[in-house]
């Protein structure tokens, strides 16, 4: 047997005997609490939950992509500044070579005036 909310939630048996012309009638009335009603208060909550949730969820991705552009910013710069300091040392090297150079043919051609 099955009952509908919103029905009067009463349920009746009558059993009927024709040889002994005897009747039997039951009756049993179902509690609230089998029958609970969706609470429109519910519908909200339970709407604003799923939004609240959702929103973070957002949020949460967004601020992940943040910091992984941001780590990989930095990874660049880390290598850009290397990269930087790699070749002012080169650059260094170069000018000190050539300055090794010029200084040795002035000091070769100073030598070879003073032979003469």
């Amino acid at each position: 047997m099955n009952l509908e909310p919103g029905s009067d939630k009463e349920v009746s048996c009558r059993v009927v005997n024709n040889h002994l012309n005897a009747m039997c009638e039951s009756r049993v009335l179902i509690s609230d609490v089998f029958f609970p009603s969706t609470s429109p208060w519910m519908t909200a909550f339970l709407v604003i939950l799923f939004l609240n949730i959702a929103v973070i969820a957002a949020i949460g991705y967004k601020l992940n992509s943040s910091f992984t552009q941001s780590r990989k910013a930095v990874r660049l710069r880390k290598s850009v500044v290397t990269e930087k300091e790699g070749l002012k040392t080169e650059l260094e090297q170069q000018k000190a070579t050539h300055r090794a150079g010029k200084y040795s043919s002035t000091i070769k051609t100073i030598l070879i005036s003073s032979y003469r």
